[in-house]
């Protein structure tokens, strides 16, 4: 079996380079595609930094275009220019084994209606949402007024009885995808910029007579690190939010009133309550 990898860089070159260099070991014959999103020109981002440099595959992205639009170079690329069966999308900030590929790999291949698997997800050494169902409306107007409350994670469909469980949607961080299902969703969907990726992704892998599943006994690591509030995301947030309530729900005019008005009201109330707060300190 043949593999590809895709990671995004984003000012993260140790940990890029460091996990570069992992998989070059769990999966020699592979080819690692690292997609360097705004950091064009970083003399210390380079191919002497890799253990294996001809595994690996550096690509520009012209300025920072997104997580889905960056990570599209690289499924771009993968596709026109790298023979392969399975393709992992990782994040520079997660730890997996070589048993984990090698399950993926035969899970997907022993069952031709799943395009896209991942694991179970551990975050701080406890277990964290790695899938949850495509959001309606209601959870998200719900959300402008609960700050997006944080998914439960599946704990209870995950039986150790079987291998894997079928979800709607598995988070980005890290999954495989077979060849054939990349080959006709292309990736992901470039009218968005951070969120809402793995939704639309789920929803066109479905159009294109796929599922997505999860290992129910395997775990990969996600050290992923919470940064401050950056409120130049907010926009991002509410036109990817609302670029999929359009797209796949269908909302009217009047819903995406609705939700626009929410969103920027309680947003608002909690810009105005950091700014008092940060002046109070």
């Amino acid at each position: 079996m043949n593999s590809a990898y895709v990671i995004l860089n984003y000012h993260d070159e140790t940990r890029v380079i460091s996990l570069s260099n992992s998989i070059a070991l769990l999966d020699p014959n592979s080819k690692i595609i690292i997609v360097n999103n705004n950091d064009i020109g970083d003399a210390s981002f380079d191919e002497s930094k890799f253990n294996s440099p001809t595994n690996i595959i550096l690509l520009p992205s012209n300025g920072n275009i997104g997580y889905a639009r960056g990570y599209n170079i690289g499924f771009r690329y993968a596709l026109d220019y790298i023979k392969f069966d399975y393709l992992f999308s990782v994040n520079s900030d997660v730890i997996f084994s070589k048993d984990l590929i090698h399950k993926c790999e035969r899970v997907l291949s022993c069952n031709k209606d799943i395009g896209l698997i991942s694991s179970r997800m551990k975050t701080n050494g406890e277990e964290t949402c790695c899938c949850w169902s495509l959001p309606t409306y209601k959870e998200y107007l719900k959300g402008n007024f609960f700050h997006f409350q944080k998914r439960e994670p599946y704990f209870f469909p995950f039986s150790t009885n079987c291998e894997f469980c079928h979800v709607d949607v598995v988070r980005a961080s890290f999954f495989c995808i077979t060849y054939n299902a990349l080959s006709k969703v292309k990736g992901y969907s470039k009218n968005v910029f951070l969120y809402d990726n793995e939704n639309l992704l789920s929803v066109e892998l479905l159009n294109a007579g796929y599922k997505e599943a999860v290992l129910t006994n395997f775990f990969y690591l996600h050290n992923h690190k919470t940064g401050k509030n950056n409120y130049k995301l907010l926009k991002y947030s509410w036109h990817d939010h609302l670029y999929y309530l359009k797209k796949h729900l269908k909302i009217s005019h009047f819903k995406s009133f609705l939700f626009t008005l929410t969103f920027f009201c309680y947003y608002s109330v909690i810009v105005v309550k950091n700014i008092m707060i940060n002046r109070s300190t």
